[in-house]
């Protein structure tokens, strides 16, 4: 529940709020679609991560893996 509330955090937030900050340069609407683009790019390389550590976690130790991704 909690990952799921902070992805809807995100999503309602990265439109409004990240596409001002980080891409002041571009058009109101150019900032839009730059913030939706960088959650876009997000969501898809999760998948990529949660295999990667997923892995690791099984061979070294979660314990291990999750003091590596906190870092």
């Amino acid at each position: 529940m909690i990952e799921a509330y902070d992805f809807l955090l995100y999503v309602l937030v990265a439109p409004l709020v990240f596409a001002k900050l980080y891409f002041p340069g571009l058009r109101s609407a150019d900032r839009h679609v730059a913030g939706v683009r960088n959650l876009r790019r997000r969501l898809r390389r999760r998948p990529v991560g949660a295999a990667f550590f997923g892995h690791y976690g099984d061979r070294i130790g979660r314990k291990v893996t999750l003091i590596a991704t906190l870092l």
